[in-house]
């Protein structure tokens, strides 16, 4: 990271109001980590949630896209294994796994499956397909990350804490205020796709009166 403010502090709020709890370094770099002792592979959790992966909705939204597309604008995962990828390989079923309280009902390779049942709903199941994606909650972080299974449509969002009481939705597994993100999303992509069905026809009509 070549300045360190663009590193967005993740904050929790409460009682003693908004608390810092990563990536607060008051625009000093850290000093690197030596890793000249760790075996590759060892133990991820070492780096923190997702490797201490840090990226930008741009750089998520460049991940979704790829997966979406089975990687046919690279090939540094072949097409065959992105599809296995996106196939749902473990759905829960009573003991068969932990569903983290709910939330978690089908997961393929590292993708998460959601808007497949009534209480797993993102928005429009018979228009959207499943949602295939990510979603993420820690330090007071919360984001998704998902792509539609039959639309050409996807969304990254990202919050560095919220004041919103974490409360759950009345539709799903995810909390309040990210379904009515979903909802705005998803409202303006059918919106659009609308318009531009509108336009395509009125278009298709002139030509033919030529």
């Amino acid at each position: 990271i070549e300045d360190i403010n663009n590193l967005g502090t993740i904050y929790r709020f409460d009682e003693k109001g908004w608390l810092p709890n990563k990536d607060d370094f008051k625009g000093v770099k850290p000093t690197p980590t030596d890793l000249s002792n760790y075996i590759i592979g060892n133990n991820a959790a070492f780096f923190a949630p997702q490797g201490g992966l840090r990226a930008s909705t741009s750089d998520i939204g460049q991940l979704i896209r790829y997966l979406k597309n089975d990687g046919k604008t690279n090939k540094i995962i072949s097409s065959e294994t992105i599809k296995l990828m996106k196939t749902n390989q473990w759905t829960f079923a009573e003991n068969n796994g932990d569903n983290y309280n709910g939330f978690f009902k089908q997961y393929g390779l590292g993708l998460h499956h959601t808007n497949l049942n009534t209480s797993d709903i993102i928005n429009n199941p018979d228009f959207f397909g499943a949602f295939i994606g990510h979603a993420g909650d820690a330090y007071g972080l919360i984001s998704d990350v998902y792509f539609s299974e039959k639309q050409d449509f996807g969304f990254a969002i990202i919050t560095n804490g919220c004041l919103i009481p974490f409360e759950k939705g009345k539709n799903s597994s995810f909390y309040k205020f990210e379904e009515e993100i979903f909802k705005l999303v998803c409202e303006d992509y059918i919106k659009n796709k609308t318009i531009a069905k509108k336009k395509s026809i009125v278009k298709k009509v002139k030509n033919s009166k030529k």
